[in-house]
């Protein structure tokens, strides 16, 4: 994450004191975001990558953090060929549902991150808060779950960055300065687009 976006993030988790929290996608995250929740009681990392899973587990210091391998479903699209298989992720997006009850905060940051989403809405308390990186990719919201409350900062680049805040229930102004954030998404703009002459 840049920092504009790590600060959105990191000033939601100060304001919101999630104590249940989901993540698709292991990474630096889950490194990085649970010392900072005093009152975390659960951190759950759902990852498709044995080897990248193993990293984070191998760093990770935090007692609460539980980072869990589920590797792609493989399906064979040529039945009986075995020349057509592709990779289908209904497990790693459904598991935590059966799994795990809800959550307080949700960060979707993996694979597949349109069914994420969608299971999101599902997972989140009604108070509770999901946010997907890489927000810039417009075609994660062309059926996106009905949040009531959205906040999405976005930039020049398309295949990635930028971020979405959503909640069911809790205007994201209670918990995030959304105001300052704009300001500063635009600043960036501004002088990017000055840099680089678009």
């Amino acid at each position: 994450m840049k920092a504009k976006e790590l600060d959105i993030v990191v000033e939601l988790l100060a304001r919101l004191a999630p104590a249940r929290c989901l993540e698709w996608g292991a990474g630096g995250s889950t490194l990085y975001f649970p010392p900072r929740i005093p009152g975390l009681t659960r951190w759950l990392s759902i990852e498709h990558s044995r080897e990248w899973a193993d990293r984070v587990r191998s760093r990770n210091a935090v007692p609460q953090v539980e980072v869990v391998h589920l590797p792609p479903d493989i399906r064979h699209t040529a039945p009986g060929t075995g020349a057509s298989v592709r990779e289908d992720f209904q497990t790693y997006v459904t598991w935590p549902e059966a799994q795990a009850g809800r959550f307080d905060f949700i960060l979707v940051d993996g694979r597949d991150r349109g069914p994420c989403l969608h299971a999101a809405f599902r997972l989140a308390e009604d108070r509770g808060v999901v946010v997907l990186h890489d927000a810039n990719r417009e075609f994660y919201f062309k059926h996106a779950p009905p949040f009531a409350y959205q906040e999405r900062y976005t930039d020049w680049r398309t295949g990635q960055g930028g971020i979405w805040i959503g909640s069911k229930a809790r205007p994201l102004d209670e918990i995030l300065d959304v105001a300052r954030h704009r300001r500063v998404w635009r600043a960036h703009e501004r002088v990017t687009k000055a840099l680089f002459l678009r």
